[in-house]
């Protein structure tokens, strides 16, 4: 198949949008992107606001309307051809259906036909002196205008005489080749040749029967004219013209004639539809003909030949042109293959270095998203499986596409500077479920939120006088069940230990109980710790600090052992501030005032017996506890010896260490006592402490 660079209008950067310097937003989004964005807000919200009939993929197309490149307007008109087939024909199998086969073979001839016209008046118009366009308009002086510039001097082998001073079938060919079969039956009518009359007289029943093939006995006699004068004809005009109306010969390309890429795929098309129309309802007049051998495996070409012949025979390197996908995607994408199609258009971005890379990238996205919308797009059931993959019971080129990989990798690049934008990508994936059944909507906000750490813009907070401040999620537009979703990123973060999100999302939830036994096991793991700028302790103290305060001041819904615990942890935590910052008398009033350990001889027995009240987070910060205070007791107690001049008299001092010894003393015995194992040397270090300071 000789492939030749499709047919352009020059393309132009001149006049693209950009928003004034006064209005650019802070975003990482393309222009395109931004374009695309806009839309996709504009549908959902229009779709919650109970907009009936409104379509994405009419949004999208007006969004190229007024984009100066043909490139991507003829990109789309593409998309709508092959999109806008009969509603009647809608159901969850319509792509595996014979009549949304034989439909879109239509769409795509239509397509092709008029961009050929679009092709014949650029050229005519642009050569108006030799074209010598005059008369009354219509496709015939069309043509014949085009023949004069293009072919003024005839061809080789050419037959049956001539229309206008043309080869008649050079114009009976250019007329079917840009839609017109009216027009090429009208050159027939009257004809001297017989063989152009019995050629009209085809056309007319094709028309007439409103069947897109021949039948009965005008197929018959087709076929028999065929192998009388077309077979052997030299005419390449004639022949290609014969095999565009019934199925003659599908091993020639026509090469001579369908030197470009559109005029190849038009005629292969072609004998596409009439095989599949064949497929579809195969009538007695089809059985008289196998009879005459005509209807074997070498005429016929099923649309799943040329889609073959397409990826297989010629693929992707084949059909480059230049640094534009174009082709490749016209080729794959008008033969039915729309999810090979999108995801070469998506690839674009990272096997070519083409500055509209990006903008490639964004059209397969919302071509996708098109496809959806409409039930056209056919999808794994896996959401992690490969952009373009294949199930077990897929035949070989069926692919399928993955929209929600697809829409996650596209997102991600913009998630973090424009969240809103993102989610309403995300917003397309409600119908999608992971293969463990979980929402993959709700999967896909979740690993934003974890990534953007926005979950007070993505789902709201609770503000200092405990009123719940909404977030980007709560607008009605997305019909999501917010509460839902924040019970399952809650769970989630706690099983990520992601805290601080986990902390938020059940305080959302309203779960006091759950977020006081999260922050109660944080302050468990950095409360013997020296507080540092932007380190876990300061994070971890700043959210608990907040919880508390609020939790303090407006009430809270947690059982009350579990607030216990926390509100000693917190006072613990401020008890280990103090000693970092030698406050040491600040930091036993502390001790004392919570009542967690005794601190006189008399106290022991009952503080013993009143251990299995202690909390198990208590307790396993409980051996730092007991060795800061010995600590303290220690530094007090060599103060007290190293500066007499701070005291009345000798006996007041000794008082005083006695005082301290007493309650080092009562910190030994109940740490013998209690039923509970100390860590490493940690009951010798506490003996040893209080043997410096007797």
């Amino acid at each position: 198949m000789p492939i030749i660079p499709a047919l352009k209008i020059p393309d132009t950067k001149a006049g693209q949008y950009f928003p004034s310097a006064g209005l650019m937003p802070k975003t990482s989004l393309s222009m395109w992107q931004v374009r695309f964005a806009e839309t996709v807000n504009n549908y959902i919200e229009r779709k919650a606001s109970g907009g009936l009939g409104i379509k994405l993929i009419d949004l999208f197309s007006k969004t190229v309307e007024n984009e100066i490149s043909e490139k991507f307007k003829d990109l789309w008109q593409q998309v709508r051809y092959m999109v806008d087939c009969d509603v009647s024909l809608r159901s969850k199998s319509i792509r595996q259906s014979q009549k949304f086969k034989v439909s879109s073979i239509i769409h795509a001839l239509k397509y092709l036909e008029k961009q050929f016209v679009r092709h014949l008046q650029m050229v005519v118009y642009g050569n108006l002196e030799q074209g010598k366009l005059g008369g009354v308009p219509g496709m015939l002086n069309l043509v014949t205008a085009y023949l004069n510039i293009k072919l003024p001097l005839g061809y080789s082998g050419q037959e049956d005489g001539l229309f206008q001073n043309h080869p008649v079938w050079s114009v009976i060919y250019h007329c079917l080749r840009a839609g017109d079969f009216n027009a090429a039956r009208n050159i027939c009518s009257g004809y001297e040749s017989e063989s152009v009359v019995e050629f009209g007289q085809a056309i007319g029943e094709l028309l007439s029967s409103n069947s897109n093939k021949l039948t009965g006995d005008m197929e018959t006699k087709f076929h028999l004219l065929w192998r009388t004068v077309g077979r052997s004809s030299l005419d390449p005009y004639k022949k290609a013209a014969f095999c565009v109306i019934s199925l003659c010969d599908s091993i020639s390309d026509h090469s001579e004639i369908a030197d470009k890429f559109e005029d190849w795929l038009w005629i292969r098309l072609r004998q596409c539809l009439l095989t599949e129309c064949v497929g579809e309802n195969v009538t007695p007049s089809c059985t008289t003909i196998k009879t005459f051998g005509l209807l074997d495996s070498r005429v016929k070409f099923p649309l799943e030949r040329l889609q073959r012949q397409i990826v297989l025979d010629y693929g992707e390197k084949h059909f480059a042109s230049g640094d534009s996908p174009m082709l490749y995607w016209t080729a794959l994408w008008l033969s039915g293959q729309f999810e090979a199609a999108m995801d070469y258009l998506f690839r674009q971005q990272e096997v070519t270095r083409h500055p509209e890379s990006d903008a490639y990238d964004c059209h397969a996205v919302h071509i996708a998203l098109a496809l959806h919308e409409n039930g056209l797009l056919l999808t794994p059931v896996d959401p992690n499986a490969k952009i373009l993959t294949l199930e077990g019971s897929d035949s070989p080129l069926s692919y399928r596409l993955n929209l929600a990989r697809m829409l996650i990798s596209y997102v991600s690049t913009f998630q973090q500077s424009d969240t809103r934008d993102a989610l309403n990508y995300i917003y397309f994936l409600k119908s999608f479920q992971t293969i463990d059944g979980e929402n993959l909507c709700f999967v896909a906000i979740r690993d934003i939120l974890l990534e953007t750490k926005e979950h007070s813009l993505l789902l709201g907070r609770i503000d200092a006088k405990g009123s719940k401040l909404r977030g980007l999620l709560d607008e009605t537009k997305y019909n999501i069940n917010v509460d839902e979703l924040v019970r399952y990123i809650a769970l989630d973060a706690e099983k990520r230990n992601s805290v601080e999100i986990a902390v938020a999302m059940f305080d959302l939830a309203e779960d006091h109980t759950k977020v006081l036994k999260l922050l109660a096991d944080c302050l468990c793991e950095v409360a013997n710790q020296k507080s540092l700028p932007n380190s876990k302790r300061e994070r971890y103290l700043t959210l608990a600090t907040s919880i508390a305060t609020r939790y303090r001041d407006s009430g809270h819904k947690s059982d009350e052992a579990t607030a216990i615990t926390f509100f000693q942890l917190m006072d613990i935590t401020t008890f280990f501030d103090l000693f970092h910052e030698n406050d040491y008398g600040s930091a036993l009033d502390v001790m004392r005032r919570i009542r967690l350990l005794p601190l006189t001889v008399d106290e022991v027995d009952t503080f013993v017996k009143q251990f299995y009240m202690v909390p198990d987070e208590v307790r396993r910060i409980l051996p730092d506890i007991l060795l800061i205070c010995m600590c303290i007791l220690s530094a007090q107690h060599k103060e007290i010896r190293g500066d007499r001049s701070l005291f009345a008299s000798s006996a007041i001092i000794d008082e005083s260490a006695k005082s301290i010894q007493q309650v080092a003393k009562a910190l030994v015995q109940y740490a013998a006592l209690i039923p509970y194992r100390m860590p490493g040397d940690t009951a010798a270090r506490l003996v040893q402490m209080e043997t410096f300071i007797h």
